[in-house]
């Protein structure tokens, strides 16, 4: 099963660190005036099988051998605490990759999800990057 490391990966920290509900909170969206029963089954049913898809896929054909060179500003936001994505090795393919302007941004106290675990720093960044 694919899922299996991540699972635990999860289980024990390493996918975040300061919000409970990192894949979007089910009960919410239930009650929401935007969403129903039936958009909440089809999200997760939807969120199941294109994870289980793209893992496999990453997993045969691994982006780094692939992607070594772009013409196009690179960022790569990292939480520290970062399991599903290791941070190390993140900063690895970083640091291979040839790009005109690139910036590898890393979140001290985040793991997988730093736009919610540090949200008022991520928003700082998006603004001082894309707002001028």
């Amino acid at each position: 099963d694919t899922y299996t490391p991540r699972n635990y990966v999860a289980k024990y920290g390493g996918t975040s660190r300061l919000i409970e509900n990192p894949d979007g909170d089910n009960m919410r969206m239930l009650f929401s005036n935007e969403y129903n029963l039936l958009d909440v089954i089809r999200y997760n049913v939807g969120l199941s099988h294109s994870q289980t898809v793209l893992l496999e896929k990453d997993l045969k054909n691994p982006l780094s051998t692939k992607v070594t060179k772009l013409n196009l500003p690179l960022y790569f936001l990292m939480g520290k605490y970062d399991y599903n994505t290791s941070f190390h090795a993140a900063k690895q393919y970083f640091d291979r990759i040839e790009a005109n302007q690139k910036e590898f941004i890393a979140f001290e106290n985040s793991a997988h999800y730093p736009q919610f675990e540090e949200k008022e720093k991520f928003y700082e960044w998006l603004c001082d990057t894309f707002v001028k």
